[in-house]
C-alpha cells in the first residue's frame, strides 16, 4: 500500500490531479465560508457585469455573483457525483461478488440481468428514467445510479473469479470459515483494487453526465447553482457575455481532468503488470 502511495506521488500528473481534487473538496466543504456573496441573491442593477475586483467572475443576467455560484456549483456537482459513484459501486460490489463467488444459477441469473441492462445504451435509459420521474436533480441522481452499477458488477465478478481460486481462499474454506467471512476477509479486500481505479475514473464521467443532463434541462433547475444549468442559462449570452459559459465549462474540464489524472496514476500504481513493464 505504501509503495502504491509513493508511486502515485512520483507521478506528476497523478499528483496534480490529487492536489486539484483536494482543493475542490475544500471549496465544496467550505462553500459558505469562502463564497463572497449569497449565490441566490438577485441584484438587477448589476446584471451582466464583467469581471471586476468586486465580482471576480462578473455577474449573471440576474445580477448574481458568478464566483459564488461557481463555488456552490462545486459543492453540488462533487456531492452528487460522489453519491452516484458510491451507490453504484456498492450495488455493483454486491452483485459482482455474489455472481463470481457462488457461480451456478446465481451467476447466470445476475449476469443475464446485467446483459439486459447493457443491451440498451445507458444514456437512453438515463434520459428515459429522468423524463418519467421528472426533471429534478434528485431524479437525475436516481436515473444515473440505475445504470451506473452495471460496469462495476462485471469488473468485480472478474476479479472475484481470479481471487477465489487462490490458495489462501481455498485454505480458509478448508478450515471451516463461513462464506460471509471468506468474502469479507479475503475476497473483497483482494479484488477491490481495480474497482477503486474504475470509481476514480468514473467520477469524471459522472460529473460530465450530470452537467450534460442539467444542460439539457433534465437535471438541476434554475436557480440552483449547478455547472450544467449555469451553462444552459448562459447560452443566450454567448456573444455578449461569454464568461457565463467559459467559467462553468472550465470548472467541468478541470474537475474531469483531475479525476482522470488520478485514476491513471492509481491504475499504474495498483496494476502489477504495468509496474513490471516499467521496471523492465
Amino acid at each position: 500500500m505504501f509503495k502504491s502511495a509513493r508511486s502515485i506521488l512520483d507521478d506528476k500528473l497523478a499528483l496534480i490531479g490529487l492536489s486539484t481534487i483536494i482543493i475542490l473538496l475544500v471549496i465544496a466543504i467550505c462553500a459558505p465560508s469562502v463564497s463572497p456573496y449569497d449565490p441566490m441573491k438577485i441584484n438587477l442593477q448589476e446584471r451582466l457585469s464583467p469581471p471586476s475586483l468586486e465580482h471576480p467572475m462578473g455577474t449573471d443576467d440576474l445580477g448574481r455573483d458568478y464566483l459564488s455560484r461557481i463555488i456552490y456549483g462545486t459543492r453540488i456537482s462533487m456531492t452528487a457525483a460522489a453519491l452516484i459513484t458510491m451507490i453504484s459501486l456498492i450495488i455493483g460490489l454486491i452483485v459482482g461478488t455474489a455472481s463470481g463467488y457462488f457461480g451456478g444459477i446465481v451467476d447466470e441469473t445476475l449476469m443475464r440481468i446485467v446483459d439486459i441492462m447493457l443491451a440498451f445504451p445507458s444514456l437512453i435509459i438515463t434520459i428515459a428514467i429522468a423524463g418519467i420521474l421528472g426533471p429534478t436533480f434528485e431524479n437525475l441522481i436516481i436515473a444515473m445510479t440505475v445504470t451506473g452499477w452495471v460496469g462495476y458488477s462485471r469488473l468485480i465478478r472478474s476479479s472475484v473469479l481470479l481471487v477465489k481460486e487462490q490458495d489462501f481462499v481455498v485454505s480458509s474454506k478448508a478450515i471451516g470459515c463461513s462464506d460471509l467471512r471468506v468474502v469479507f476477509d479475503h475476497i473483497v479486500p483482494n479484488a477491490i483494487a481495480p474497482i477503486v481505479v474504475l470509481a476514480t475514473l468514473d467520477m469524471g464521467n459522472v460529473i460530465l453526465g450530470l452537467c450534460g443532463m442539467s444542460f439539457l434541462g433534465l437535471g438541476a433547475q434554475p436557480p440552483t447553482p449547478e455547472w450544467g444549468s449555469m451553462l444552459e442559462a448562459g447560452k443566450p449570452f454567448m456573444e455578449s457575455m461569454p464568461t457565463l459559459m467559459i467559467f462553468p465549462g472550465l470548472m467541468i474540464m478541470i474537475t474531469v481532468m483531475a479525476f482522470n489524472f488520478l485514476g491513471d496514476g492509481l491504475r499504474d500504481a495498483l496494476d502489477p503488470r504495468i509496474k513490471a513493464k516499467v521496471e523492465i
